[in-house]
């Protein structure tokens, strides 16, 4: 995620409780790009859980655009990269 001081990373998906075997296990990449989309919402939601009522509700919709702009710029990226 960028923020105003730079990028950090979130994992949403961790499954921390899962065994690391089944977390490191080769899986489809669609699983992953599934995974990563989800996560765009996931992302945007945490934000603005973080804010009080009043604020969130302002946000929401900004929150709302972030999460498909950035769907989108990833399955281009994705798609992109699959045509090579």
């Amino acid at each position: 995620m960028r923020t105003d001081v730079g990028w950090f990373v979130l994992d949403f998906e961790g499954e921390p409780a899962r065994p690391l075997e089944q977390r490191t296990r080769a899986t489809s990449a669609l699983k992953d790009v599934a995974g990563m989309l989800r996560s765009f919402g996931y992302a945007s939601r945490w934000v603005l859980s973080e804010r009080v009522d009043a604020e969130a509700e302002a946000l929401e919709g900004a929150a709302r655009a972030w999460e498909e702009r950035n769907r989108r710029a990833f399955v281009d990226g994705y798609l992109a990269c699959r045509a090579r």
